[in-house]
């Protein structure tokens, strides 16, 4: 087994295997397919991550002090897309996002995949009237992130800041929630043209990029909530494979 500060793999539930010597020196991707109920834990600077499969990932949304809303999202995911790995965080070290945002993944944090990951959704997009794209055409990049792109270090609301999940890179839409309202918790979607810079010169915490402002009228409620989002998820782009729902 691996004993690294940067990497570790840690088997959590060992299976009934032959080789069961071997079976702590692999990871779940070296396992013979067949081989079930395997959890594996990997720890980095960011935290400790678990990872396991479907009925891993049911568990831990049924079993956790998320609202019944939120369950229900999350639920939907992963019976929508069963044979896919699932994530989230035992323990979280950075401070990234509000505490809701961190409670959410650490009882779910997506889905488990080596590259980059793009969402299609099932509701037509909010801008649809500007744009006319349907909902099947639309893939959104997944990311968390306070800057939409090198040219801004951060992106603020009034005086709100907003932390970015999606990026429409055919048309340059946006999807992002307040990270500082508790209360408000709703996605919204907005163009990169709406993105200004600060009028105020509002300084920001790096200094690496100018400090960008939207106005409230530019966005539109994509989704209810964050949660809300994983739940309207029909198909899944990982890397160049394409994931359709069941």
């Amino acid at each position: 087994m691996q004993n690294s500060s940067i990497s570790r793999h840690i088997i959590l539930a060992l299976p009934v295997c032959p080789a069961r010597a071997n079976c702590f020196t692999k990871t779940i991707a070296e396992v013979a397919p067949g081989v079930e109920f395997l959890m594996e834990t990997i720890e980095n600077k960011f935290g400790i991550k678990l990872i396991g499969d479907s009925r891993d990932a049911e568990e831990w949304v049924t079993e956790s002090a998320l609202d019944e809303q939120s369950k229900t999202a999350f639920l939907r995911l992963i019976r929508r897309f069963p044979s896919l790995r699932y994530q989230r965080w035992r323990e979280i070290r950075s401070t990234f996002g509000p505490d809701w945002l961190r409670s959410i993944r650490m009882v779910l944090d997506g889905v488990t995949a080596n590259g980059p990951i793009w969402m299609r959704f099932d509701q037509e997009d909010p801008f649809y009237d500007i744009h006319e794209r349907p909902a099947e055409e639309i893939w959104y990049h997944y990311f968390l992130s306070y800057s939409p792109t090198s040219e801004y270090d951060a992106v603020y609301c009034g005086e709100q800041q907003l932390i970015f999940v999606g990026h429409w890179q055919e048309e340059d839409y946006f999807l992002a929630f307040n990270a500082d309202d508790d209360n408000d918790l709703s996605v919204y979607a907005l163009h990169a043209d709406h993105i200004h810079p600060n009028d105020a010169a509002q300084a920001s915490d790096t200094g690496e990029a100018p400090v960008g402002q939207v106005a409230i009228d530019d966005m539109e409620i994509a989704f209810e909530s964050y949660a809300d989002m994983f739940g309207h998820i029909v198909a899944l782009k990982i890397g160049d494979t394409i994931v359709s729902s069941d």
